[in-house]
């Protein structure tokens, strides 16, 4: 059996902050945690395939610090290399999110 262990994060979704006109400073911090999360899941050959704001949660310190952390990784996939493409025809994840090399049912990889 597989246990894992998730931060509890206090805020709640990203879509909540959308709509209450967060403060300029506050959304280019989470742009860069965002951008800093993408990297790292794709350093280890990770796509998401899910990208959304109620997928993304944001979690606060004892500091007040907020950082945004990804979830729902129910439809990743992981990459042999990153040579490797995925493309078997089927759209996968949020038709509105979608990736365009999804929504075109053409094959993607790492750049």
């Amino acid at each position: 059996m597989l246990y894992v262990l998730m931060e509890f994060c206090s805020e709640g979704p990203l879509t909540k902050f959308i709509r209450d006109n967060t403060d300029i400073a506050k959304r280019d911090k989470w742009i860069v945690d965002l951008a800093r999360g993408l990297q790292h899941i794709h350093s280890v050959l990770v796509i998401h395939r899910d990208i959304k704001p109620d997928n993304l949660l944001i979690a606060g310190d004892s500091s007040g610090q907020q950082t945004i952390k990804y979830i729902d990784f129910g439809l990743a996939v992981e990459l042999n290399d990153r040579e490797s493409t995925i493309g078997n025809g089927k759209k996968v994840g949020t038709p509105t999110y979608m990736s365009p090399e999804v929504d075109a049912r053409q094959s993607y990889a790492f750049p």
